[in-house]
C-alpha cells in the first residue's frame, strides 16, 4: 500500500515521462529491502507504471527511423566480431568475450557481468537433441534460469565462456585464497619467502604488488600516501600487511548476494582493465557493468576503448560505439524477421 501510494504521489506531482522513472527508483528500493530481509514482506514490488508509448510513432517511415538508429552498424558487428577473434591481453579478453556473449542470447549487462565459473549446461531437449545453455542470473524481479543457446551461437558462447574461465582464474584463486585467511596478505608462490620477513624494503613490495622490482622513489612514494612509516630504508611487513588487507572490496567474499568473489566469471585483479597502471598481483577486484560501457565507448569513462585499441572506425571514419541495449534490439529485430511470435519474443526478451 505504502509503494502503491507512492506511484500515485509521483503521478500526480510529475511529468508522464517522469514518473515511471521515479517508481523504477521505487522498485529498486523495494527489491533491496526484501532482499536485505528488512521488511516482512518477502515478494518483489513491480512498479505498476510504466513509460507510456506514442503508437502512432511506432509505424512509418519515422518510426523505422528512430528502429534504425537502435541498432548497431554493420561494421560495428564486424568490430566486436574482431575484437573476440584477436583478443589477447586480459582487457580485451573480458570486453570481447562480454561482446560474444551478449549476441548468444538476449539479456542485460548487469547479469552478464554474474555469470558463475561453471555456469554452463549440457543436456537434452524434449526430442533428444543435445542443447547447450547457461545458468543466467535474474534481475527485474526475475529468478535466475538457464537460457539456451540458439545452436548457431553455441560455439561462439563456449568460447566466450572458456575465455572468461581462464582470464579470471588468477583473480578467482586469490579470492578463493583470502576466504581461508581472511588476515594474512595473498602472496604470489615467487614472493612466499617474504611472508617470514619483519621488514620489506621498496624492491620487496614491488615484487609483492606487480612482480618486478622498481624505481625505489616511486614505491616510496606509494608507501608514503599509504601512511606507511620507513625505518633505516625499510618498511613494516605487517603494516605494509595490514594497508592491503584494507583494500579488500566491501561485503568480500560476497560480489553480490548469491555470488563469491571466488566464482565469479568476472572478478579481476586491481588495474587488471587499466592500460596505464601495472595490475596489483595480491588483491581481487570486480569487473563492472560501468568499466564494460567505458570501454566499449558508451559511457566515454576509458580514454580507450577497445575498438580505438584495434584502430578500427565506422565506413565514415567516426569511433565505433556501442551498447548492450544495442545488441538486445539487434537480436530482437532479428528474431521478428525471421518469423518468432510476440509471445516467443517476449519470453526471449523477457527483459527488455
Amino acid at each position: 500500500m505504502v509503494l502503491d501510494c507512492g506511484c500515485s504521489l509521483a503521478i500526480e506531482h510529475f511529468s508522464k515521462s517522469l514518473a515511471p522513472k521515479v517508481a523504477g527508483q521505487l522498485e529498486l528500493l523495494a527489491n533491496f529491502l526484501v532482499e536485505s530481509e528488512l521488511v516482512d514482506m518477502r515478494t518483489k514490488w513491480v512498479k505498476p507504471i510504466r513509460k507510456a508509448r506514442d503508437n502512432n510513432a511506432r509505424v512509418g517511415s519515422d518510426a523505422e527511423t528512430v528502429r534504425q538508429k537502435k541498432m548497431p552498424s554493420a561494421v560495428a558487428i564486424e568490430a566486436m566480431a574482431h575484437v573476440f577473434v584477436n583478443a589477447q591481453d586480459p582487457a580485451e579478453l573480458y570486453i570481447g568475450s562480454t561482446l560474444a556473449l551478449l549476441h548468444c542470447a538476449p539479456q542485460r549487462i548487469n547479469e552478464t557481468v554474474r555469470l558463475q565459473a561453471g555456469c554452463e549446461v549440457d543436456s537434452k531437449s524434449q526430442t533428444g537433441e543435445p542443447q547447450y545453455g547457461l545458468r543466467w542470473p535474474g534481475s527485474k524481479g526475475f529468478d535466475n534460469s538457464i537460457k539456451w543457446i540458439l545452436p548457431t551461437m553455441v560455439d561462439v558462447a563456449k568460447q566466450a565462456i572458456e575465455k572468461l574461465t581462464q582470464v579470471s582464474a588468477e583473480a578467482r584463486s586469490i579470492a578463493s585464497w583470502y576466504e581461508s585467511n581472511s588476515d594474512k596478505i595473498y602472496l604470489c608462490p615467487d614472493v612466499e619467502y617474504l611472508r617470514s620477513a619483519v621488514h620489506l624494503n621498496a624492491d620487496d613490495i614491488s615484487m609483492i604488488l606487480y612482480g618486478e622490482k622498481d624505481e625505489s622513489k616511486q614505491i616510496m612514494s606509494w608507501c608514503t600516501r599509504e601512511g606507511l612509516r620507513r625505518t633505516d630504508g625499510k618498511y613494516s611487513f605487517a603494516d605494509f600487511e595490514s594497508r592491503i588487507l584494507s583494500k579488500l572490496p566491501d561485503g568480500f567474499p560476497n560480489v553480490s548476494p548469491g555470488l563469491k568473489y571466488s566464482d565469479a566469471l568476472f572478478a579481476i585483479r586491481p588495474y587488471e582493465m587499466n592500460a596505464k597502471r601495472r595490475t596489483w598481483r595480491c588483491l581481487v577486484g570486480y569487473l563492472s557493468s560501468g568499466q564494460i560501457a567505458g570501454r566499449v565507448g558508451t559511457s566515454g569513462g576509458a580514454s580507450e576503448t577497445v575498438f580505438d585499441k584495434f584502430s578500427l572506425v565506422d565506413d565514415d571514419g567516426s569511433p565505433v560505439r556501442i551498447t548492450s541495449h544495442q545488441v538486445r534490439h539487434y537480436l530482437n529485430t532479428l528474431a521478428q524477421s525471421n518469423g518468432a511470435s510476440q509471445i516467443d519474443i517476449a519470453m526471449l526478451v523477457r527483459s527488455c
